[in-house]
């Protein structure tokens, strides 16, 4: 008896809990683009949750949501005293399937990529409060929000100032990610 903790992680897709993976990577960052995790895992025998005959032609990678949760096992405990909290959540990208080996490397992106691949029209986004615009760009990805309403507008509504902002910083190939990021910066 050590004494110490001891970690684990719990891989889930779309709910259903995967196998404990042979090795997990998760890159967090910051504002400038989103988090990925990778990871390898046993892929285990039939029904498989990918298409075995063709991984990534699974009806829509992007259905295929990911939660990676994280815990650690005092010593001596039982495996069912975990706590797990999420480290992850977000979207497959890419399957690789080993029919040799039978495992299965998996790569994802967090929720914010679908920011990044949805561009922001400028227009539809003047004379409207930071807070609303966040939400209207959430909304259109299809994620929810929870954000502090904020007071102040942007976009073009009254003076010489803010259409001066308004539009140079929302071209029509800025994507929900710029103009998200760009606003936290404002």
């Amino acid at each position: 008896d050590t004494g110490l903790l001891l970690p684990r992680v719990a891989v889930f897709c779309n709910g259903r809990r995967l196998a404990t993976p042979g090795s997990l990577t998760v890159d967090r960052t910051n504002l400038t683009r989103a988090s990925t995790c990778q990871f390898q895992i046993d892929a285990g025998a039939a029904p498989y949750w990918f298409d075995p005959n063709d991984p990534t032609a699974t009806a829509d990678l992007k259905a295929l949501n990911l939660d990676v949760q994280f815990g650690l096992l005092a010593p001596g405990s039982p495996e069912a005293a975990v706590s797990y909290s999420s480290i992850f959540q977000g979207a497959v990208t890419d399957v690789d399937w080993s029919p040799e080996t039978q495992t299965v490397n998996v790569s994802s992106r967090d929720f914010s990529s679908l920011l990044v691949d949805h561009q922001v029209d400028g227009d539809a986004l003047l004379n409207m409060t930071a807070s609303a615009a966040a939400q209207k760009v959430a909304a259109a990805v299809g994620l929810g929000t929870d954000i502090d309403p904020a007071p102040g507008m942007i976009g073009q509504y009254y003076h010489t100032e803010h259409k001066q902002q308004s539009r140079p910083s929302r071209h029509r190939f800025q994507t929900a990610w710029d103009f998200k990021i760009g606003r936290a910066h404002v």
